[in-house]
C-alpha cells in the first residue's frame, strides 16, 4: 500500500459511508514480478494467488480482486472489463532484455541504451 491508498481509502469513506472497501489482491506466483514484498511490513495483503497471466486476469474480470501489473500487461493482455490505471508511487521493478548467448544480434548495445534511457524516466 501507497501513500495513494490512506487517501483513496479516507476519499471512500467519505462518499461510501455504508460500504465497507475490502480488496483482495491476486498475485500470478508463477509468472507475475509482483509479490507481497512490495508492501511495507505489516500491511501486507495476503493475496489470492494464480499460476498464470490468463487466470489473473479473469479473477480480475469477473471482480473478485484487484492486481499490480508492469505497465507491459496493458498492450500485451487487453481484457474487456478491465481498467489499468497507473499508480503513483509504486516501487519501480527490474526489466531485462534478453538475446541468444553467442548470437548477440549487432544492434543489441543501441536496444539495450535505447531501453535504459527510456526506463530512466
Amino acid at each position: 500500500m501507497g501513500r495513494h491508498t490512506r487517501e483513496f481509502q479516507r476519499r471512500w469513506a467519505a462518499a461510501q459511508p455504508g460500504t465497507e472497501l475490502h480488496l483482495v489482491r491476486v498475485i500470478d506466483t508463477r509468472t507475475g514480478t509482483t509479490t507481497a514484498d512490495l508492501w511495507p511490513p505489516g500491511r501486507r495483503p495476503e493475496p489470492r494467488e494464480t499460476r498464470d497471466i490468463d487466470d489473473w486476469l479473469a479473477v480480475i474480470a469477473a471482480g473478485d480482486a484487484v492486481g499490480v501489473t508492469p505497465e507491459a500487461t496493458t498492450a500485451q493482455y487487453r481484457r474487456d472489463g478491465i481498467v489499468f490505471r497507473p499508480l503513483r508511487d509504486a516501487p519501480r521493478i527490474p526489466v531485462l532484455m534478453t538475446w541468444r548467448r553467442d548470437d548477440q544480434h549487432p544492434a543489441a548495445a543501441d536496444a539495450v541504451a535505447l531501453l535504459t534511457e527510456l526506463y530512466q524516466r
